[in-house]
């Protein structure tokens, strides 16, 4: 009974305890439930409050009379001329140089020392010639630039009382409130006022890589450019008082690196001052009448010899000839900001295209429609104010896609939309913004036409279609009463847009081109790379040219990114399509290929652009670029065609390869007889050949065929090993062998004749046969052997001219044997000189294959 009684007492204890446990499991995940029902409500609410765009009042800014007395009292300074290089900063970079100050030293030692008189005029009068020529070069090249600057139609954003306009640079004063959006230069120091945090970067005023986020109550500099986001300022420091313009005129601004080419020369120039001083000693020795030994009166015999061959006009050779292929490269629609821009793009190994469709000819080109009272907006600000459109619009029609991807934008508050582009050839904006007042729209030529209150330009016959920007200052209906669409009127056009949706046929004749200059071609697509191939052949490319581009490598941004960045240029340079990267990437790519030891060329024209173009060793800006892109530019496209910037690349490698033929004939005999000199000092008797022998061979062997070198060379790669040590691999084996046979020479005709003059007339001849065929071996063409021809015939008769035999005097050698030794000795050296050349290529293929196998096992033991 009692443990019955317990039993029952035990049970019922235990029923309410097992019903109550769901309850409260229900009870904990309903109040869980509510607890992410309201997290999720509230970030919805917040999501979608992220969604809307900002409506931003706009302040009122300086009122026009104010600006005005401002205007008056001239504190306006800005100009388009403030991103470009001041007439005094060009006289300072083109003579302080150190190459007129080699000049100015050897000059002075031709002069009291050596007492060439005519070289030392000469040379004066080649450093005049110089300096005039570097100027006049640097002088029409800001003018091209500031011609370029002028079609852009650099203008800027102003608000005066309340409402925004476009003004000039030089209608800016302190005080005015600009706007700013991306793709915008700062014209001035000053205060950022905008509503929300904008990214600058402000690497053309303070030379720091970067961008970086400038909050409202930030600092801002002029040469500096918006990178995103939108906002104003209040200029500060304009034109001169600006933090750059001070730094420039201090000359603390970073000078401009010296080219290669330029590099070489000053490092030959180096060296002959170093002569210059070691025989400025020897010489005041031997006057103070102290024993400086056989070997130093070699040295001080050999120095006037150097002299009369030194390649001291190599500079005014480079600066004529550079200002010879800026002139070529405007005839191809390029505009260089640098002469040295030509040899920098001359050395381009990869080009990189930020959109496939300028490469493919499928672009959208726009130009802005000018009005004769100059009251128009800047380029830049189309672009802007179009780009905004296009992302802002509810239309998702194949054409505003295109246009998206085309111009950079951003999302805005719009008040009132008509979405008929695909119905009526129209849509129309009104935004909430104060910074757009009025109504913009964008439709076909032929449906705007009408309604338009300024004739646009003559149509072109390419095909392309045309759509027209135009706005109307006053906020209006896009529809009527009934709710109908209502084309405004009395639009204002701002621009053309010109649409080629067909592949150009010229593309692939690009492609091959670069690929044949020995330049690999790189481009980069928005989407995914084979979505752009396949848009590529809907619009017309043949499927071999497809399959091609196919077959240079397409990698999408995912596939690289499961690379490690120490391995992307390996990754990178086995493909020639990108897609779906974004700009900082494209930019770190840029720096990759470069870390390698590639030299990049990146043609851009949006604000999407610049970390590729701000990375690369010559940035290439498309016709309508941002000012951002023009301010980073080093060339100027004037037309968007490829095929100009081809064409600028073979003239770049032909001025180039020029160069680089006529240093290796001048640095080739100065190395034959400056050794020459010395083994005849050190092991025989006498001088070579006669102090009136340097004429011939400095004008018959040296200085008639550098011109035809200069004149008749070829584009192709340069050398990829770099300029001083290919020349070092020409001169030495060419030079040195040259002095040998020489010497033989001059030895046997010596010893066989027993008269010096007799033997130093052989030499003569060995040294002038031996000048020619260093040319030829610099430049293999049929003009170049017709003038060897001409000129081995020229300096073989020239002793039955009175007047040169007078001024060379070079006569005959007695035996027409005589000639046959001499011929023979050039062939032994050239066999020679060529089967030194293949030993020295056999040994450098070795090593680079050692090298290559090492780095490869050493990848290989790292990944195991």
């Amino acid at each position: 009974m009692s443990a019955g009684s317990s039993n029952a007492h035990v049970v019922p204890s235990l029923q309410p305890w097992r019903w109550h446990l769901p309850a409260r499991l229900i009870a904990a995940l309903s109040g869980l439930a509510a607890l992410v029902g309201a997290f999720a409500y509230l970030k919805l609410r917040r999501c979608k409050a992220e969604m809307v765009p900002e409506v931003t009042a706009v302040p009122a800014g300086l009122s026009e009379a104010e600006a005005r007395k401002r205007y008056l009292r001239g504190e306006a300074k800005a100009s388009q001329r403030s991103i470009i290089r001041s007439a005094e900063n060009i006289r300072r970079e083109s003579v302080f140089t150190v190459f007129h100050l080699n000049l100015i030293g050897l000059a002075l030692v031709q002069l009291f020392l050596l007492y060439e008189w005519l070289s030392g005029v000469l040379t004066l009068v080649m450093l005049g010639v110089s300096i005039a020529i570097r100027l006049a070069q640097e002088v029409l090249a800001v003018r091209r630039v500031s011609q370029v600057l002028e079609l852009a139609s650099l203008r800027y954003t102003v608000v005066r009382e309340g409402r925004a306009s476009s003004l000039p640079p030089e209608r800016v004063v302190p005080g005015d409130l600009l706007l700013v959006g991306p793709g915008d230069q700062f014209i001035a120091d000053g205060t950022y006022r905008g509503h929300a945090p904008i990214v600058v970067d402000s690497y053309p005023a303070d030379g720091v890589r970067g961008a970086q986020r400038i909050r409202p109550g930030g600092s801002v500099l002029a040469g500096s450019f918006c990178v995103s986001g939108r906002g104003s300022y209040v200029a500060e420091k304009l034109g001169p008082d600006s933090r750059v313009a001070r730094t420039m005129a201090s000359g603390r601004r970073r000078e401009a690196r010296m080219s290669p080419l330029e590099s070489v020369v000053s490092r030959i120039l180096q060296v002959l001052l170093i002569i210059v001083v070691i025989y400025a000693g020897l010489y005041l020795a031997e006057l103070s009448r102290v024993d400086i030994g056989a070997p130093l009166e070699a040295f001080v015999d050999a120095v006037p010899v150097i002299f009369n061959l030194a390649p001291s006009g190599l500079y005014l050779m480079i600066i004529i000839s550079y200002i010879a292929g800026a002139a070529d490269l405007a005839q191809h629609g390029g505009v260089v900001t640098r002469a040295r821009s030509i040899e920098a793009l001359a050395e381009t190994t990869v080009v990189c295209f930020t959109e496939v469709g300028f490469l493919a000819g499928t672009s959208v080109e726009l130009s802005i429609v000018r009005h004769c009272d100059g009251d128009h907006p800047s380029e830049s600000r189309i672009r802007q104010l179009l780009g905004d459109a296009v992302h802002s619009t509810s239309s998702t029609t194949p054409l505003m896609r295109v246009l998206a991807d085309a111009f950079e934008g951003e999302r805005r508050a719009v008040r009132a939309e008509a979405p008929f582009f695909a119905s009526l050839g129209w849509t129309g904006f009104v935004f909430a913004d104060d910074d757009v007042p009025g109504v913009y729209v964008l439709g076909r030529r032929a449906a705007l036409e009408p309604v338009l209150t300024a004739e646009l330009p003559d149509d072109d016959e390419s095909g392309r279609e045309q759509l027209v920007v135009a706005y109307r200052p006053d906020p209006v209906p896009l529809r009527d009463s009934r709710g109908r669409p209502k084309l405004p009127d009395g639009l204002v056009p701002l621009a053309v847009l010109r649409l080629s949706s067909r592949v150009s046929d010229e593309v692939m004749t690009v492609i091959r081109g670069f690929v044949d200059a020995g330049v690999r071609v790189m481009a980069f697509t928005p989407g995914p790379a084979a979505d752009a191939l396949n848009h590529l052949a809907a619009q017309g490319m043949r499927a071999s040219d497809t399959e091609y581009v196919r077959s240079r490598g397409v990698i999408s941004r995912d596939e690289l990114l499961q690379h490690p960045r120490s391995q992307w240029a390996r990754v990178v340079s086995e493909h020639a399509l990108f897609g779906g990267f974004t700009p900082v990437e494209a930019g770190e790519i840029v720096r990759a290929l470069r870390s390698s030891g590639e030299h990049v060329t990146v043609v851009g024209d949006g604000v999407t652009d610049l970390s590729a173009m701000a990375e690369a060793d010559v940035a290439v800006a498309q016709p309508g670029s941002t000012q951002a892109a023009l301010a980073l530019a080093d060339i100027y496209l004037q037309n968007n065609s490829p095929l100009a910037l081809l064409a600028m690349l073979r003239r770049g490698q032909t001025i180039v390869q020029g160069l680089l033929n006529v240093i290796k004939l001048d640095l080739t005999m100065v190395v034959a007889t400056a050794m020459l000199i010395v083994m005849v000092r050190f092991l025989s008797v006498g001088f070579p050949y006669g102090s009136s022998h340097d004429s011939a061979l400095g004008i018959i062997a040296v200085t008639i065929p550098s011109l035809a070198l200069s004149a008749w060379s070829g584009a192709g790669p340069v050398p990829s090993e770099g300029y001083g040590r290919a020349i070092i691999r020409f001169i030495l084996p060419a030079g040195l062998s040259l002095a040998l046979v020489s010497f033989a020479v001059y030895g046997y005709f010596f010893e066989s004749s027993g008269r010096m003059v007799y033997a130093q007339q052989a030499v003569a001849y060995v040294l002038i046969y031996a000048g020619l065929v260093v040319g030829l071996m610099t430049l293999h063409s049929r003009k170049m052997v017709i003038l060897a021809v001409v000129l081995v015939i020229v300096a073989t008769v020239q002793a039955e001219v009175p007047l040169t035999q007078w001024f060379f005097r070079l006569g005959w050698l007695s035996n027409p044997l005589h000639y046959g030794i001499v011929i023979l000795a050039v062939l032994a050296w050239l066999l020679g000189v060529l089967a030194l050349w293949k030993l020295i290529d056999a040994s450098a293929r070795m090593h680079r294959t050692g090298m290559m196998l090492r780095d490869r096992m050493t990848w290989a033991l790292r990944r195991g």
